[in-house]
């Protein structure tokens, strides 16, 4: 259709993988007409986009657009802003020229830098039975906000080769019901050691064995938290738990 103009063909808003596209090659020298497939552009895309600097690409064909070994801003003394689609703030890096409002007289304040923002919150309530919460490697890093009105199972991911992952545990209520960390599967091969800190002030601790995977602990105070961070994956995982009780309630292993 060579006396048919670009503008006045019929537009496509949803393109298949398989459909063409037009290219002009070289188009400043001598200007050649190709075509290329959506599938192909958008594999070429994904292999260079992290030469786009300072750009964004937009694309909606793009699932997992790359980028360079490091980010960084485009302009000084500015917090590098990651936003959801939708605009909400999850995560941002601090550039030392952005503080927070001082007031007052002979105050001295000073910045670093440093990545920050907030932490997910998944909010569990086990409702009138018993519940288990699976957690995976995705989940990793968020806090659990937890209220056993009912037993509580939390399963960790199983782990590989890939360790580093935590998790914090805060109680919203206290309620006189179980809550047990499982290490997944619970085959016997995995260690949760412990260190409880509760109100006396008194603090024990258990360093476990080869067949500890499951912590324990029962009528745990309102805001008792748990962090447990996992160091070693594999046939024997290696899981560290810190109890911190606000009551008199200490963890167990086993």
């Amino acid at each position: 259709m060579p006396d048919k103009n670009i503008t006045k063909l019929t537009e496509v808003t949803s393109p298949d993988t398989d459909d063409l596209m037009l290219v002009v090659t070289t188009p400043s020298s001598t200007p050649t007409n190709k075509k290329i497939t959506i599938s192909n552009f958008e594999t070429y895309l994904s292999a260079t986009t992290d030469t786009l600097t300072n750009k964004t690409l937009t694309s909606p064909i793009l699932t997992t657009p790359k980028v360079t070994t490091s980010i960084q801003a485009s302009t000084d003394a500015a917090d590098v802003v990651l936003n959801q689609y939708d605009g909400t703030e999850v995560a941002r890096i601090h550039d030392s020229a952005v503080v927070p409002t001082a007031s007052g007289t002979s105050y001295t304040l000073s910045a670093g830098t440093g990545f920050g923002f907030r932490r997910r919150i998944l909010t569990f309530d086990s409702g009138d039975e018993g519940s288990n919460l699976t957690l995976t490697a995705a989940d990793s890093g968020s806090i659990i906000y937890v209220t056993p009105t009912e037993p509580v199972d939390l399963i960790l991911p199983l782990v590989g080769t890939e360790t580093g992952l935590w998790f914090d545990i805060i109680f919203d209520a206290k309620v006189n019901k179980a809550f047990e960390i499982k290490t997944s599967g619970q085959d016997g091969n995995d260690n949760i050691t412990l260190m409880n800190q509760y109100v006396g002030p008194s603090q024990n601790f258990d360093v476990g064995g080869s067949d500890h995977d499951v912590l324990y602990i029962a009528n745990a105070n309102i805001g008792t938290r748990i962090e447990i961070i996992n160091c070693a994956g594999g046939d024997a995982e290696k899981w560290h738990a810190y109890v911190r009780s606000l009551g008199s309630q200490a963890a167990t292993i086993s």
